[in-house]
């Protein structure tokens, strides 16, 4: 196919989404589990237990930047300190 919005419009395209997305779905419990051990880690004590971890895994936030900075959070991580002069 040539034009590519003519595949976005096929049930074929609708079936491979759904196909992709329970794959990522399934990584989702051993993915979260994987980020709190790398907190635990890195000596800290996560915030949110597993189910959290999950939900931040499973969002489908516009901005994916938004979401890192909610999942680090949850992990316990501290917020970045920004030196006002820059090089």
């Amino acid at each position: 196919m040539d034009d590519v919005s003519l595949w976005l419009a096929t049930p074929e395209f609708d079936e491979a989404i759904g196909r992709k997305r329970a794959e990522l779905d399934a990584d989702v419990p051993a993915d979260a589990e994987g980020a709190l051990m790398w907190a635990s880690a890195a000596g800290l004590q996560a915030v949110a237990q597993q189910p959290r971890i999950e939900e931040l895994l499973r969002a489908q936030e516009t901005f994916v930047e938004e979401l890192f900075d909610a999942l680090l959070d949850e992990l316990g991580f501290p917020e970045a300190v920004h030196s006002a002069s820059q090089p």
